[in-house]
Formats: C-alpha cells, sequence, structure tokens
C-alpha cells in the first residue's frame, strides 16, 4: 500500500513541476503566440492530470465513510439541492 502512495505522489508531483515549469517559461522567454497557447495547453493538461493522483492520495488518508467530509461534497450537494439548514 505504502509502494502504491509514493507512486501516486510522484505522479502528481512530477505532473506539477511540468505545469509550473511551462507556466515559468512563457513568463522568462520571448516565445511566439502559438507557442505560448502550446505551453498553456500542455501546463493545463499536466496539472488537470495531477489532480486525479492527488485525489487518490487524499483518498486513501481519510477514515472509511469521511470521504465527502474531506471533499466537502457533503456541503455543495445541500447547497446545490436547494435546501437551507
Amino acid at each position: 500500500m505504502m509502494k502504491n502512495k509514493i507512486k501516486y505522489l510522484l505522479i502528481a508531483s512530477v505532473l506539477i513541476v511540468v505545469s509550473a515549469s511551462m507556466i515559468l517559461a512563457i513568463g522568462v522567454l520571448p516565445l511566439p503566440i502559438i507557442l505560448i497557447f502550446l505551453l498553456l495547453s500542455i501546463s493545463g493538461l499536466s496539472f488537470g492530470a495531477s489532480r486525479v493522483s492527488r485525489d487518490i492520495i487524499v483518498k486513501n488518508a481519510t477514515p472509511t465513510g469521511q470521504i465527502g467530509v474531506v471533499f466537502g461534497f457533503s456541503g455543495l450537494a445541500r447547497c446545490s439541492s436547494g435546501r437551507r439548514s
């Protein structure tokens, strides 16, 4: 189980570093507009993909039956249903 946690943490970390490096490159280097769009796309895809691994890490760290409380799903469902507590 520990190997899986380390694997997901490594994946999330690498993807976030890739995303950050793309943003840094856009800010530091003089790039043509098409390359800026390409780097922004890669950055967004890698950051979005990192969220999956992050969610799995959080899921594995939460007590059984408490995942909705940790992610805030219970409050979100209450607000979106139109009911007030």
